[in-house]
């Protein structure tokens, strides 16, 4: 703080400039760092917070795919959900599938079951999942399919028979309507 890299920004420090943070970055040892990340998810992570939930799933994220990221994530867009924030808390849920994506199937089923709910009450409609998640599952090996054909059917049992694809085969798509 001396050397005027940091500005306070309420009750916290950050760097004056983007770049300013990506040199520490850069410059500093892979294990400070994730010691770093560690500390901080700890600290922010048992704060009522929205922001510092926000900032301890940011850090645990940064700590590489697990199902605590996972749970960082929910934790976040639940406290950003529940402060009434409903563009943040779309973005936070939206974050949470991509956090799922990142996970070997079966890992987190209660998980993507409460993602899954959250994304239709924050208006996540047929639109966002054929334009997020059609695009995703179709790069993927057939595990991860399996699981993206998992919100096709929560999608058909919200929205209806408005799943169509040229992208599914017709199996999938059978598969995809059956709920």
């Amino acid at each position: 703080a001396e050397a005027r890299l940091l500005e306070p920004v309420g009750p916290r420090l950050r760097f004056r400039h983007e770049l300013l943070r990506l040199a520490a970055m850069r410059s500093t040892a892979p294990t400070t760092s994730a010691a770093a990340h560690r500390a901080w998810a700890d600290r922010l992570g048992t704060s009522a917070n929205a922001e510092d939930l926000v900032s301890a799933a940011d850090h645990e994220e940064a700590l590489g795919p697990s199902l605590e990221s996972l749970r960082a994530r929910i934790r976040a867009a639940e406290a950003v959900w529940a402060r009434g924030a409903n563009p943040e808390a779309r973005r936070q849920w939206h974050q949470a599938l991509t956090v799922g994506h990142t996970l070997p199937p079966g890992v987190a089923e209660s998980e993507l079951d409460l993602i899954l709910g959250a994304l239709g009450c924050v208006g996540f409609g047929w639109n966002d999942v054929r334009d997020y998640i059609m695009p995703v599952a179709n790069r993927q090996f057939s595990e991860v399919r399996s699981w993206h054909l998992r919100l096709l059917r929560y999608a058909g049992s919200v929205w209806g028979d408005g799943i169509e694809s040229d992208e599914l085969t017709p199996d999938e798509l059978r598969r995809a309507r059956a709920c």
